[in-house]
């Protein structure tokens, strides 16, 4: 008995908190029922009576009249759906989907303006996200909750830093409920309670928010600058490659035989005039420069909740990798050389391929098979250089050639080591190095003051408002938040 981790509740307890008629183990967990003592102790509300808007995809009617006017595309539209896969990467310019003009206007009740809290109802439930103002038409993908809230009383950017938090996040995932897959519904979602902060501790929490956002906007406007300074160090035009991809092509029987495809896509003339293009360089194979080399394979029956944290293809975008829910039992999958080190580049081979990361710092993380970990063996490459062309056009056309056709991508390891990468000068590769890293270090400002905030908001709960405040001054007059 002593080595059991035993919750005790009351009958009471478990008639009035429990709107589920839950008894499993996890809802009484005790870290969840700590945390969710200190928010009720104190001043606080019920997140359903300040909500404004509470929606869904599926608000906007049956399965079977959404469907007759429903088309997810690829190529860009009228108005852009927004999915968990984005906000996780906060990317929402590569591998997105799009709705018709008709299909987003009949969708009315989950329209997206910015500013709303976005809750993941299953894969990973619970978890939030502040939908930033993208000045498009934007639609709520599938599978998520959208709110508005009343803000006379709670803010959006609050909620969102709150549910973030240590303390929140124990009590929202307490409201996780199921086997697989694992969900939260509107009715959990709305009895969470909320810690009642003064609408100014609040406002003041949303504009570091934004300052937050705006840092992270130019983190990423220095990144595309490098990637067009790229480009134009190489004297590529994207123009060149607008060829007429509807004629004919002409191939020879012996390059058939050597390419081992026979699908018109691969030898669209498009991919001949980059090869063209790419001629005019020095150039060498990813192989020669950093051969892949693949992680490992647990299956999901491996996942736990605590652990090493391990990375999906979902987790990871050329700006950084997303936080993960998913972990594995450290004593049977580590492996050391596989294991994040700095400046190893991460590489998408399937689902969304194509995508690269160069690992910052040392991280004690397995990674899975779909992501191939580059190190570079050539000290005349640098790895910001050789991650910023692995996420450019050169690159993402050679990996359209090579893994086109397919219903869900897969680029296979050995037509990845005969990638084609130009070669420019180590000084011109220094310089866009240089930019690439003013861009990351933007990120880590951004995220540092995020990070601020939870804390903030965790000391708050502890203690008090004013011992809130009290580290807001002390973080203000060290330089850590600034406005």
């Amino acid at each position: 008995m002593e080595r059991l981790d035993i919750s005790l509740v009351s009958f009471k307890t478990v008639i009035n908190d429990n709107t589920k008629y839950r008894i499993d183990d996890k809802y009484y967990n005790k870290e969840y029922l700590k945390a969710y003592s200190k928010i009720l102790s104190k001043p606080h509300i019920i997140l359903g009576n300040e909500i404004e808007v509470l929606t869904d995809f599926h608000s906007n009617g049956s399965y079977e009249s959404i469907a007759k006017i429903f088309e997810l595309l690829d190529i860009e539209d009228y108005a852009y759906m927004v999915r968990t896969t984005d906000l996780e990467n906060d990317n929402y310019t590569d591998n997105v989907k799009y709705v018709t003009k008709k299909c987003y206007e009949y969708l009315k009740k989950s329209k997206v303006y910015g500013g709303e809290l976005i809750i993941n109802k299953i894969g990973s439930p619970g978890r939030s996200f502040l939908m930033p103002n993208l000045n498009r038409p934007v639609s709520l993908g599938m599978n998520q909750f959208m709110i508005r809230t009343n803000t006379n009383h709670v803010l959006e950017a609050f909620l969102w830093v709150y549910f973030n938090s240590t303390i929140g996040k124990k009590i929202i995932y307490r409201k996780v409920n199921g086997t697989v897959p694992l969900t939260i519904d509107k009715e959990s979602v709305r009895s969470l309670p909320v810690p009642d902060f003064t609408i100014d501790f609040q406002r003041k929490i949303a504009s570091y928010v934004n300052r937050a956002n705006e840092i992270k906007l130019r983190s990423k406007e220095k990144y595309e600058e490098a990637e067009r300074l790229l480009l134009a160090e190489l004297g590529f035009d994207e123009s060149e490659l607008e060829v007429d991809n509807e004629s004919m092509s002409v191939r020879s029987y012996k390059k058939i035989i050597n390419s081992g495809r026979i699908d018109a896509e691969y030898y669209l003339p498009k991919y001949d005039k980059l090869l063209e293009i790419l001629s005019q360089y020095p150039c060498k194979k990813i192989g020669d420069i950093a051969p892949p080399m693949k992680s490992i394979e647990p299956g999901s029956d491996a996942y736990e909740e605590s652990g090493i944290p391990f990375y999906r293809v979902n987790n990871i975008s050329k700006y950084g990798l997303s936080e993960t829910d998913v972990f594995l039992d450290e004593k049977i999958y580590f492996k050391e050389e596989l294991s994040l080190r700095k400046d190893t580049i991460l590489f998408s081979k399937d689902g969304s391929i194509g995508i690269a990361y160069k690992v910052e710092k040392d991280e004690k993380a397995m990674t899975s098979s779909a992501l191939l970990h580059l190190k570079i063996i050539d000290d005349g490459i640098l790895p910001d250089y050789l991650t910023l062309v692995l996420n450019s056009t050169i690159v993402k056309l050679q990996a359209e050639r090579d893994a086109g056709g397919s219903i869900i991508q897969h680029w296979k390891p050995d037509e990845i080591e005969e990638v084609i990468i130009p070669i420019i000068d180590k000084d011109r590769q220094e310089l866009l190095s240089g930019i690439v890293k003013e861009s990351f270090k933007l990120k880590a400002v951004s995220e540092g003051i995020i990070e601020s905030l939870k804390l903030i908001v965790d000391s708050a709960i502890e203690v008090d408002e004013n011992e809130g405040k009290r580290i807001f001054e002390e973080l203000e007059a060290t330089g850590v938040l600034k406005l």
